[in-house]
């Protein structure tokens, strides 16, 4: 193809070097015009001399790319494609119209995360563990296009902004010309991003770069590292702004305030929120790089303590502030329902990095978590509490009401100190003026015991048994509804949701060829009720257990361990050695699938559409060997052929009701209008599903949900849709375990199994028609 190349900085450089060397005829450059200072050290472009001569290249370098002139040279051109790599500058509609196969941009993320100017530094000061590059055509809305491929690179400990750049840069030159070989081929067909995942990455401006010396130590060295090297992270001394580099933590050192400094001949240490950390180079104002040591040596005295912290006043003056504690993690939980960026930090990764540990890690954990799972019922009783009901307080101070509520009627705390603390980290966190109002609110909450509470503010029992159990059992109205429509009866609905109220013991699975039942039973375990693969455990870090560092064991519900059973147990006649898991992340049902089908001389294929979930399936089938094979694939859109697979797992995306006392929150961050994206996507998966599988073969469709809509409503809308498949039971296939409810399809419950509320359909599919028409 004939392609005009637009780029400016040196991320820039290796692919215009890629696509110079590869098939495709570079016709022209455009590039940002000269800055006052010389054009050479700012665009690398024009200070690499040979790429001109040799090619004939036209270089543009338009004021705007707005200009009709440059519009009229870029037509003259007849550029078949343009891909950009960090051009600088907003195209219009009118130039983006212009090549056949439109500007295709290569993007320092894996979008749709990130977007916008600074991926890099945005992801590093995130914490984010692996990130990538993607090309995709560029649309009007910002780095929203259709994508076409991408590469990912895990982000090293020590990695600047400005490593992890050059790295993304070199190895997303190969796929930008990838890329146009496959638009120029037919073969690459460029796809919607996905809704959900949607995170921006604004440029970074000077005054983010200061360092806040309050902030955890782990959030200090993140913020130098992703501000290197540019816009250059910084510090306030004697008035004047020191440059910052990256830093070493110290969590071994004697305890610091932040912004404290400890010197030596060697070396500079700074207080942080949690633990000191080591000055890398530093660089004075008006003067060169040098080691933070020979700096301190230099200056006439080094101040006793730094600059601004995040209180916003002078270092040294008022109180150390409190490390983040449950606050930000229950504020963290709030967030949960907007676009999220990946990875997730997990909670035990929080404490860990707040040194939050013992008996002060499960302070902290129940006093999270549990104000979330009871936040419906907390808010009922608020809302009687605050004039003008809950919606009257401002978010910091609505969080921090709800932890006193957990305190006063859900924990074994004293009244004075679930009160007196509440109020402190109000005053702390928010300000003095909502004190006397906290202080008062806890003390009539206080005045009566849950129980109390529910009787005085929740509806009638008789007259509205649901309203009555969403206050008592601080379920939104919406679920208890659907828990209704699926139990029959009060009584029922009402066990299932109190069993979501009671946090879960932790169950483990080992995967078949790797380990065994009796070597996690050494640790303290006991034998699962239902599945020979699980271990429970009723406390202690599972991550200590060597097994389960090593990837032989895992960290899986058994309801979850039963829905694997389901379709390994199913008979299959004939060919017996392809099985697909299509919706396999985070990975515990693939690897247990695998451990059973290596019994029988097959091979699973994992699938997921986010390739951050396929990393994760790799990593738990990362004991096996060889590795099985993992794809990031859509399952809707198969990159396999029909009838390719003899057994195939759908354990499609859901609402997550069925797991609500292990992720208290989802019960709060779903809405009942959700399901009108889900069901559409469960159902297309099953379909999908049922064409991938031979005649013959089965299919074992999940959630973990117990929604009607979710459940007998997607499998009953496909059996409608085809004649070539039949249901079959799958209790049937579960001998040991009772009360599976009217079948043919398997309904576990919390209260009834102890497991998650999983749900399983068995289809087979038989000679016929794909469709009932």
């Amino acid at each position: 193809m004939r392609v005009v190349f637009a780029g400016t900085p040196a991320a820039a450089v290796p692919s215009l070097r890629a696509l110079l060397a590869s098939r495709h005829e570079v016709v022209g450059a455009l590039t940002r015009p000269d800055a006052p200072v010389a054009a050479a050290a700012r665009c690398p472009l024009l200070r690499w001399p040979t790429w001109r001569p040799s090619t004939g290249c036209r270089l543009l370098k338009p004021a705007s790319p707005k200009d009709p002139e440059f519009q009229a040279e870029l037509r003259a051109l007849n550029p078949d494609c343009c891909p950009v790599v960090a051009y600088g500058a907003l195209l219009p509609q009118s130039a983006l119209d212009i090549p056949p196969h439109g500007w295709v941009n290569l993007h320092f993320s894996v979008l749709p995360a990130w977007r916008g100017a600074a991926p890099v530094q945005r992801a590093l000061i995130a914490g984010d563990e692996v990130t990538g590059a993607t090309t995709f055509r560029i649309v009007k809305e910002l780095d929203a296009g259709p994508t076409y491929g991408l590469c990912t690179e895990t982000i090293r400990p020590d990695d600047t902004a400005g490593t992890l750049l050059d790295r993304l840069a070199e190895h997303g030159a190969g796929l930008l010309v990838a890329t146009l070989d496959g638009i120029e081929d037919g073969s690459l067909e460029a796809r919607p991003q996905p809704a959900d995942g949607v995170s921006f990455a604004p440029k970074l401006s000077v005054e983010e770069a200061q360092v806040r010396w309050s902030e955890p130590a782990f959030a200090v060295d993140r913020l130098i590292r992703g501000c290197t090297p540019a816009p250059g992270a910084w510090t306030v001394v004697d008035g004047a702004r020191l440059k910052l580099g990256p830093v070493s933590l110290r969590p071994a050192d004697a305890p610091l305030a932040p912004g404290e400094l400890a010197t030596s001949r060697t070396a500079v240490l700074v207080g942080t929120g949690t633990h000191p950390v080591e000055l890398g180079d530093v660089q004075p104002q008006g003067k060169p790089r040098m080691p933070a040591a020979d700096w301190a040596r230099g200056v006439r005295s080094v101040p006793q303590r730094w600059a601004r912290d995040v209180t916003g006043g002078a270092a040294g003056e008022g109180a150390r502030r409190p490390r983040p504690g449950p606050a930000g993690g229950v504020r963290r939980t709030a967030r949960r329902g907007q676009p999220r960026r990946l990875p997730q930090p997990r909670p035990a990764r929080l404490l860990t990095e707040r040194e939050v540990t013992g008996r002060d890690a499960a302070f902290a954990t129940e006093l999270a978590s549990g104000t979330t799972r009871m936040q419906g019922g907390y808010d009922a009783v608020l809302d009687v509490c605050v004039s003008g009901g809950v919606q009257a307080v401002q978010p910091a101070v609505l969080t921090a009401l709800r932890l006193g509520c957990h305190q006063l009627l859900s924990m074994r705390v004293s009244p004075h100190a679930a009160v007196t603390t509440t109020v402190e980290l109000v005053r702390s966190a928010v300000g003095e003026r909502p004190v006397r109002l906290v202080n008062a609110v806890l003390r009539r909450v206080g005045e009566q015991s849950f129980a109390d509470w529910v009787s005085q503010v929740a509806p009638d029992r008789a007259a509205d048994p649901v309203g009555h159990l969403a206050v008592r059992h601080s379920h939104p109205r919406w679920v208890v509804q659907a828990f209704l429509d699926t139990l029959q009866t009060v009584e029922e609905t009402e066990a299932a949701l109190a069993a979501d109220n009671v946090a879960p013991a932790v169950s483990l699975v080992v995967r078949p060829g790797l380990c065994t039942v009796e070597e996690l039973l050494a640790y303290g375990g006991r034998r699962g009720r239902w599945s020979p693969y699980a271990v429970q455990l009723d406390g202690g870090d599972p991550g200590a257990i060597p097994q389960v560092r090593s990837a032989r064991a895992g960290v899986q519900d058994e309801g979850s361990q039963l829905t694997a059973l389901v379709l390994a147990r199913a008979e299959v006649a004939g060919r017996d050695r392809r099985w697909l898991d299509m919706c396999a992340g985070p990975g515990g049902k693939a690897a247990l699938l695998t451990g059973l089908a290596a019994e029988r001389g097959a091979v699973v294929v994992a699938a997921d559409r986010q390739l951050h979930r396929a990393r994760l399936v790799r990593q738990a089938l990362r004991a096996y060997s060889p590795t099985p094979p993992v794809v990031a694939a859509d399952g809707t859109q198969p990159a396999w052929a029909p009838e390719t697979f003899d057994r195939v797992l759908v354990d499609a995306p859901c609402s997550g009701l069925g797991a609500l006392r292990r992720r208290p929150e989802s019960r709060w961050r779903h809405r009942p209008d959700d399901l009108d994206g889900l069901v559409p996507l469960q159902t297309a998966l099953l379909a999908s599903a049922l064409s991938a599988v031979r005649p013959g073969g089965v299919v074992a469709y999940a959630t973990c949900s117990p929604h009607r809509a979710e459940t007998r409503g997607v499998v009953d809308a496909v059996l409608a849709q085809r004649t070539d498949v039949r249901e079959e039971d799958a209790r049937a296939l579960l001998p040991d375990v009772p009360d599976l409810g009217p079948g043919p399809s398997v309904q576990l419950w919390p209260h009834r199994h102890g497991t998650d509320a999983m749900f399983v359909s068995l289809l087979r599919r038989v000679a016929g028609s794909a469709s009932g028409d």
